[in-house]
């Protein structure tokens, strides 16, 4: 019989879904307006080649080849296969533009500068400031910027420079005179481009992984790159960047990007050179080994399919080959003729670490991140006691043992210690804090992957 003075009903609570795997999420950029006309969003979620063609990508579109090479080598991926991908939509860029005034008219080298290195110069004598001007825009226009910039004259004694090839890449406009007032140099436009493209497309979708698909431009690349160092507190990432440019290999060629950012000890970018630009080899590598547990695969020395370049090993000659090594840019072979397979080789770094060292420390990052942002927000909360402090260092221990699982961090290595209570100063432990003096600490070693062997054997001649 139905109580009429009590109510009782019970709900189940949708389980929560589980953290989104960043650490093997990739971003493709497309290329400015070839984007179809059902993509508006900045950020597009695709978990195949069939989404795209519903979306009217279609084959020669740079994202849709380059997925397809990245979901074709996840069919045969040597763990397994990358899930998802984010196409990042460009928004049209505005070119940055610099106006520069001389001020000054004596004689001697008057020059301009883009970024730090000579744009061009003009050697005044006995001539007036619209003379060194048109002198200096002339010199910009056929010197060492002038496939990126474009420099005019404007108003009387004044110039102006914009950084047109790739649009919406910002630079810093310098000079000097050789005497008397230095000239008024000022930025007048600010670029908006691929940085405001990637920064809006993330606050949609997260990735880890960076391409920008059939972008050759060192300019453009290099944006890219800046993005992805730009912020390693609030996100992890990493650029993928493949190029054609036959510098790479010359030993005297040193105005490459490869050689740039091994100067600069990049840690979150690496170039990688095939033949054929419209064959996307460094997406077909991620689609052979992104999908694997972080850091448990060697992005090192790699079968590839979607190539028919076959002249790859009789075009590198060994000392070329050594330069690759040196630069630490990855390539593509056919060691064994034309008909062998293509490989990808050469997972070290400009900064000497690899990219599976890099891939492993970032999820354990994400990974921890989402562990204490749950331990935080929980009912019970954390209290700053010594019991508080097991129960997190406790929750950092279970978020890192997926590493020890996946044979990427040594279990005999690891230990998790965190500062203890009396080392915290009493004005930090009297508002909670636990980040000036105090900190949980991991300590591991990452298994190493093997780069390269010797075998050698001696065999003993018996006489017969």
């Amino acid at each position: 019989m139905q109580n009429p003075w009590i109510l009782i009903s019970t709900s189940l609570q949708p389980t929560p879904p589980a953290p989104p795997d960043t650490a093997r999420v990739y971003g493709l950029v497309a290329p400015v307006g070839s984007e179809p006309a059902a993509v508006t969003a900045f950020a597009t979620i695709y978990t195949s080649l069939t989404g795209l063609t519903d979306d009217g990508w279609v084959a020669g579109d740079a994202v849709f080849d380059a997925a397809e090479d990245l979901f074709g080598n996840s069919a045969v991926a040597t763990d397994t296969a990358v899930t998802r991908i984010i196409v990042v939509k460009r928004a049209s860029p505005v070119d940055e533009v610099w106006t520069y005034l001389v001020n000054s008219a004596d004689d001697g080298i008057h020059t301009a500068e883009i970024g730090g290195v000579v744009a061009g110069t003009f050697t005044a004598s006995t001539d007036t400031v619209d003379v060194i001007r048109t002198g200096l825009t002339d010199a910009i226009n056929l010197g060492a910027f002038a496939a990126s910039h474009t420099a005019t004259d404007t108003i009387a004694a004044t110039l102006s420079v914009t950084g047109d090839a790739p649009p919406g890449v910002p630079f810093t406009l310098t000079g000097s005179a050789p005497s008397g007032t230095a000239p008024t140099i000022t930025r007048t436009v600010d670029a908006v481009g691929l940085f405001a493209d990637l920064t809006a497309a993330y606050t949609l979708q997260q990735w880890w992984g960076l391409l920008l698909p059939s972008e050759e431009n060192s300019l453009a690349l290099d944006e890219a790159r800046r993005w992805v160092d730009a912020d390693t507190t609030t996100r992890r990432g990493f650029l993928f960047a493949q190029q054609v440019d036959v510098g790479l290999a010359d030993s005297v060629d040193t105005d490459n990007l490869a050689l740039t950012w091994q100067l600069a000890k990049r840690a979150r970018s690496k170039v990688w050179t095939h033949p054929t630009p419209t064959e996307y080899m460094v997406a077909a590598m991620i689609g052979k080994v992104g999908g694997a547990f972080p850091g448990s695969r060697a992005w090192h020395y790699l079968p590839l399919s979607g190539s028919v370049e076959s002249t790859l090993t009789p075009a590198r000659t060994a000392g070329q080959l050594q330069t690759l090594f040196d630069r630490r840019v990855g390539y593509t072979a056919r060691f064994y003729g034309p008909t062998s397979e293509l490989t990808i080789h050469h997972g070290q770094l400009p900064d000497d670490h690899f990219v599976a060292q890099v891939h492993a420390a970032d999820w354990w990052w994400f990974a921890t991140t989402v562990a204490m942002d749950a331990e935080m927000k929980s009912n019970a909360g954390a209290d700053l006691d010594e019991a508080g402090l097991r129960g997190l260092a406790t929750a950092v221990e279970v978020a890192t043992t997926p590493m020890i699982n996946a044979r990427v961090l040594a279990a005999s290595s690891v230990s998790v210690t965190f500062t203890p209570i009396a080392d915290i100063p009493p004005g930090e432990l009297a508002i909670g804090d636990y980040q000036t003096t105090g900190r949980i600490t991991v300590s591991g070693v990452l298994t190493p992957k093997l780069r390269s062997l010797a075998v050698r054997a001696e065999f003993a001649v018996v006489p017969a």
